[in-house]
């Protein structure tokens, strides 16, 4: 069957009575008189006048359908299929260039075979209709809209992005851009690697399941990957000043049984090297470093998924801290705080420029002056100081009080992970540290075997706290005459007071928060952008380390890393795909197919150009023949005698 796109052009039709209003007007009878002698010369030009006559009769149905032929061109007919021409309809192309799409399989990445689809998609689009573009690991740019030729070049530099892909979310933002088009017909082109990550929650896309979605589904990705995941700093605490500490890296991947080398650099020259075993964490150390700020990355080498194969580090070296001390200091105390301060672990400064406060027996706990300044309180030995004790814990908003406790005899410190080695500490005498607000209130680090508290930290209003149950007199607990006094002490002045986790270290595509003071961003590319405080910056799709400017050009770095659950290269399942998907989608398995498959409401192909190429044929004829009848009315033409009747 045939139909016309642009029906009200065959009104044109009517010029074809133009040729035969003109054959009619052209008649023209005249009286004539035949002398006898010139009879047989007028019956051979009546012979010849009947050819003349049907000539112009063919002349006339030449020149009317070559008129007809050409309205209906006008018209754009159509042969109706499930091929060629479509209604005007408003698209929206989804390519999903996540870290995944960077793959190299059979010589190129996936991403070129993925914008190799969609470029043959938009290619089968016409003139009235209307294309955006959404690049799947890039929420936050805009859709990218104009003409044919504007949506293809932003195609063609589609970059791969380190950063993961919502499909399910790109399916919703999709459905809002149609619902603001007028065009007839609406339809969405997912083009994906279909990595299984990228699917997500289930979310409910009923309300776009009228709208035709186009998914390609064929099968990119190879499981087979290596890469590093989970590296750790100190233990998630950063080192101090001249302290040596470690790095650790999580290796996975599905080679379990191929050793992967290491290579740690730092400040670009290489610090270490090791190799290590997919499944496992490999150590490498670190420091010392003076107190400043240390970037870095650990790499292997890299495999078909190469930008997974490196990750980032950021850390600052923290100086040794600043310790003040109220009281009187038992004497094994006071003994240790110098050996701590030769071994440059902390200072001692005036407690209005320290960072810690040892308070012993609450004395000075409301002097605080530094905002988040940590306060170290040791009970006193004589439990009739307890009172005082207590008053000061509650000016200093502490929600503990200590009570003598009715617990005689030696007990062992239950096992601990998070300071140092107490093994073969015992505990003689100590008070009951009793929690005086309602609900969970601060960590109990160290428990008696008993369960009774013995070491908690908190915090208060004024800040962290840290709260000991036993005076550091050899009366009360050997922790004094043993090696565990001085690394102890250690972790409570120096990790477990100052320190914080480290977090320099972010995920490409997560949205950063602009500190105070900076005024520029320069990305891993070298490229710089002006951004202002609080506001968030969300152009961290590349994997590396950002240098944030200040206004006197003081420059700190932060760390990007790739998101692990692209590095898991698995296909979601078909079952699991038609779940997630609007009932109205459509799978095309083969890559050949898809410019055939998109732009469901096809109408047909156009032949209008066969009808021009007739229409050609016809004039090219009717030339031919109205010449050639020419010439031979000229060359046959006879004299015919006429006499008007008297």
């Amino acid at each position: 069957m045939m139909g016309v796109l642009t029906p009200l052009f065959l009104l044109a039709a009517s010029a074809g009575l133009i040729p035969i209003i003109l054959h009619l007007f052209h008649r023209h009878d005249r009286k004539r008189l035949a002398f006898p002698a010139l009879r047989y010369l007028l019956r051979m030009n009546k012979d010849h006048a009947r050819t003349i006559r049907l000539r112009q009769i063919v002349l006339l149905l030449l020149r009317i359908c070559a008129i007809l032929f050409l309205v209906t061109a006008g018209a754009r007919p159509f042969l109706k299929g499930n091929q060629g021409i479509h209604e005007p309809t408003a698209t929206v192309i989804i390519l999903d260039n996540s870290m995944s799409s960077g793959l190299i399989r059979d010589g190129s990445r996936v991403l070129e075979t993925l914008k190799g689809m969609a470029l043959e998609g938009a290619e089968q689009s016409g003139e009235e209709d209307r294309l955006w573009l959404l690049k799947a690991a890039a929420p936050s740019e805009p859709a990218i809209t104009g003409s044919l030729k504007i949506v293809q070049e932003a195609i063609r530099a589609t970059e791969v992005n380190g950063t993961a892909s919502n499909l399910l979310v790109e399916l919703e933002r999709a459905a809002t851009i149609l619902s603001s088009s007028s065009l007839p017909s609406k339809e969405i082109h997912l083009i994906s690697d279909l990595q299984a990550s990228s699917f997500g929650i289930p979310l409910d896309l009923s309300h776009i399941e009228e709208i035709p979605l186009i998914v390609s589904a064929q099968q990119l990705l190879e499981t087979s990957n290596t890469y590093l995941d989970s590296l750790i700093i100190g233990g998630g605490m950063s080192p101090l000043t001249n302290e040596t500490s470690h790095i650790s890296v999580q290796i996975k991947g599905t080679n379990d049984n191929l050793e992967v080398p290491l290579r740690l650099v730092i400040d670009d020259q290489i610090y270490g090297v090791s190799n290590g075993m997919p499944g496992n964490s490999t150590v490498l150390p670190l420091g010392p470093f003076t107190s400043t700020q240390v970037t870095g990355f650990i790499e292997t080498d890299p495999d078909f998924l190469s930008v997974d194969d490196r990750q980032f580090f950021v850390f600052q070296v923290r100086p040794p801290s600043r310790i003040a001390t109220s009281g009187s200091l038992p004497f094994f105390l006071a003994q240790a705080l110098p050996v701590l301060v030769g071994r440059e672990r902390i200072q001692l400064h005036p407690l209005t420029a320290a960072e810690v406060h040892v308070s012993i027996g609450g004395m000075d706990l409301g002097k605080a002056t530094l905002t988040n300044q940590t306060a170290v309180v040791i009970p006193p030995i004589d439990p009739v100081l307890l009172p005082g004790l207590n008053r000061s814990l509650l000016d200093a908003g502490i929600p503990w009080k200590y009570e003598i406790s009715d617990q005689t005899g030696d007990s062992e410190l239950a096992y601990w992970e998070q300071g140092p080695d107490m093994s073969g500490v015992s505990v003689k005498r100590h008070y009951q540290l009793i929690s005086t607000a309602s609900g969970s209130n601060g960590e109990v680090l160290i428990r008696l075997r008993s369960g009774e508290p013995w070491l908690v930290k908190g915090f208060g209003v004024r800040g962290p706290y840290i709260l000991l149950a036993s005076d550091l007199d050899e009366e009360s607990t050997n922790l004094p005459v043993t090696a565990a006094l001085i690394p102890f002490l250690d972790w409570i002045l120096s990790e477990a007071t100052t320190s914080s986790p480290i977090n320099e270290n972010y995920t490409t595509g997560d949205p950063f928060m602009i500190p105070a003071n900076i005024v520029a961003i320069r990305n891993p590319l070298g490229t710089t952008k002006e951004v202002k405080e609080g506001n968030l910056f969300r152009a961290t799709g590349t994997p590396g380390i950002y240098q944030l400017i200040t206004n006197d050009s003081t420059i700190t770095r932060v760390a990007f890393n790739v998101p692990s659950q692209e590095s898991i290269l698995e296909t979601i399942e078909l079952q699991a795909l038609t779940d997630r998907l609007p009932k109205s989608s459509v799978l095309v398995h083969d890559v050949s197919e898809w410019k055939n498959s998109v732009f469901t409401n096809k109408k047909g192909v156009e032949i209008w150009k066969w009808f021009v190429l007739m229409s050609l044929i016809i004039l090219i004829a009717e030339t031919l023949l109205a010449a050639s009848g020419l010439g031979n009315d000229q060359g046959s033409s006879v004299p015919t005698p006429t006499t008007e009747n008297p």
